[in-house]
């Protein structure tokens, strides 16, 4: 299922992995998850629904594979297997996670 480059970038990770998923609210079963919260966040904002973003944590040994050809960082795990899940609701124009609102372009807030 991975390449041999998506193999070695799984490879050097650290042992235990931050994880995020942007999905519709509450709906989070699911077996897609990022390392990159910016692509999370592209997700959860594109639902026509109430979104979230969840974060968790989640062992190496357990991701089914992580697949790096869309510049999404997407790891397959499933959800049983992240652990300290916090899931935040979200909006177009605010997420309560401490950053800036990268969708936003400047001067539209």
């Amino acid at each position: 299922m991975m390449t041999s480059a998506e193999q070695e970038k799984l490879a050097v990770l650290s042992d235990e992995l931050m994880i995020f998923r942007g999905h519709d609210h509450p709906l989070l079963q699911g077996i897609s998850w990022t390392l990159n919260l910016d692509v999370a966040l592209q997700f959860a904002v594109g639902s026509p629904h109430q979104s979230s973003i969840s974060i968790g944590t989640v062992q190496k040994s357990d991701v089914i594979a992580l697949i790096d050809r869309w510049d999404e960082d997407e790891l397959i795990v499933s959800t049983r297997d992240v652990y300290d899940i916090e899931t935040h609701l979200i909006d177009d124009r605010w997420c309560p996670l401490e950053r800036t609102t990268p969708w936003l372009s400047p001067g539209s807030e």
